[in-house]
């Protein structure tokens, strides 16, 4: 069982490794990011929604789209077209910005990832006492 545990956490590290280019992207904004201000271009609602947020760097037009909103920002709910939105943009990569404040976006996908994780493992450890109770009574 022990091991089945390491796996599992090895596995879940591998995996969001793989696909934690949020994460790394969001720290490089913490990090090194530039805060300025955008204007909400659009709002897409729908089973995916996601917002548009144009913005000015260094006498460049820019636009970023993103389905995370984070603070100090509006929840999307309030957000209006032509409303004004904190942005962080990497001065030397200006594609790569986040709407909202990136160290918060982080704790919010690392909580996700975390409770995903455990909450899984906790499923399995479930699943599997419930097998070795039902195999140890019929058994007997």
């Amino acid at each position: 069982m022990l091991g089945f545990v390491a796996l599992y956490f090895a596995l879940t590290f591998v995996v969001f490794t793989l696909i934690g280019g949020d994460v790394r992207a969001l720290s490089k904004l913490a990090d090194h990011g530039r805060r300025t201000t955008g204007v909400v271009r659009s709002i897409q609602l729908g089973r995916s929604w996601s917002v548009t947020v144009e913005f000015e760097t260094e006498a460049q037009h820019r636009a970023v789209q993103s389905r995370f909103l984070g603070k100090p920002n509006q929840r999307l709910s309030e957000l209006r077209v032509g409303q004004s939105v904190l942005i962080w943009y990497l001065p030397e990569d200006p594609d790569t910005a986040s709407v909202g404040n990136p160290r918060g976006l982080m704790r919010r996908d690392s909580s996700v990832a975390i409770a995903g994780s455990l909450g899984f493992l906790l499923w399995v450890i479930v699943i599997r006492a419930a097998s070795t109770l039902w195999l140890a009574r019929h058994r007997a």
